[in-house]
């Protein structure tokens, strides 16, 4: 039983860990593609990607 809930938390952790890097290689794509095209939106705000209630409000279209 202790291995089993132990390969759990193992497994849990590589999932977290993973979705943490992706997130972040997901934000700066954001910032990288906002800096090319509207790089006043950035200049005018703080931490833009910080706040939960300002994400929203950059609308990125991307194609699959």
């Amino acid at each position: 039983m202790v291995d089993e809930t132990w390969g759990r938390l193992r497994h849990l952790g590589a999932r977290r860990e993973r979705l943490l890097t992706e997130l972040t290689a997901h934000v700066q794509q954001m910032r990288d593609l906002l800096e090319c095209v509207w790089p006043a939106a950035l200049e005018a705000a703080n931490y833009p990607f910080r706040s939960s209630g300002s994400v929203p409000k950059f609308v990125i279209y991307r194609p699959q």
